[in-house]
């Protein structure tokens, strides 16, 4: 059987055969057509669609890339948290480089620190890190530089702050509840709406802070500098 019979018996000659006179005829009515300015259309037609066609890779190129960059964020911001959790407790020179390094990257992209609960990061260099809203209840932060810090709503409840330096920082609504303030420096901060109750307030310097709504009520606040002298809020311990 030649191939000319396998096609006629597979049904596909017809169709094909009906789209080839289709074709023919339609080039031969069109003959008339095919002159200098039939050709200067078709090519002005052809070049708009071109042009569009061009548009839309453009815009469908950027929405790939914006979702692309996005799905790489969020793997990003993941794979970052997922360290610092591995590492959260640990206090050796090298854990403790890694940590910051790696909470600067989320500060410096404007993305939320998480739950750091009970991190070690004593005696660390963070200036302006943004820490709103984050969870640091029972973290370790004694002797760290913290100025101009962002703790806006931050909950430090427990928290180990001693001799901690918060010069300038931000920390409206943030809970200090029970934490150990001992030494540590707010010069210039804001502080409106803080919590301090239970806290240990011993030699802590609030010059020139703002305290307005501040719940004072510390555990002890002996030797501390800047705080109202008569609060409804404020006690003072020995």
């Amino acid at each position: 059987m030649t191939k000319l019979d396998r096609l006629r018996d597979s049904g596909l000659l017809e169709p094909a055969t009906a789209a080839i006179v289709i074709a023919a005829v339609l080039l031969a009515l069109d003959l008339r057509f095919w002159n200098r300015s039939y050709w200067s259309e078709l090519l002005v037609d052809a070049h708009g669609m071109l042009v569009e066609l061009v548009l839309l890779g453009c815009v469908l190129f950027w929405f790939e890339r914006r979702r692309e960059r996005r799905r790489e964020r969020r793997e990003s911001i993941a794979e970052i948290r997922m360290h610092l959790e591995g590492i959260r407790l640990a206090d050796d020179a090298r854990s403790l480089a890694v940590k910051c390094a790696l909470l600067k990257r989320l500060s410096d992209q404007g993305l939320p620190a998480g739950d750091l609960f009970a991190i070690r990061l004593e005696k660390q260099h963070l200036p302006g890190i943004n820490w709103s809203n984050a969870q640091i209840a029972s973290s370790h932060l004694s002797g760290s530089m913290l100025d101009n810090a962002v703790l806006e709503g931050a909950d430090a409840r427990n928290a180990d702050l001693s001799h901690c330096y918060l010069r300038f920082s931000k920390c409206a609504g943030a809970s200090f509840a029970f934490a150990d303030l001992t030494g540590a420096s707010f010069i210039g901060a804001d502080l409106r709406d803080a919590d301090f109750q239970g806290a240990n307030l011993v030699g802590t310097d609030f010059t020139r802070a703002d305290l307005s709504g501040a719940q004072l009520m510390p555990a002890s606040s002996s030797g501390a500098i800047g705080l109202p002298s008569k609060s409804p809020n404020t006690t003072s311990g020995a």
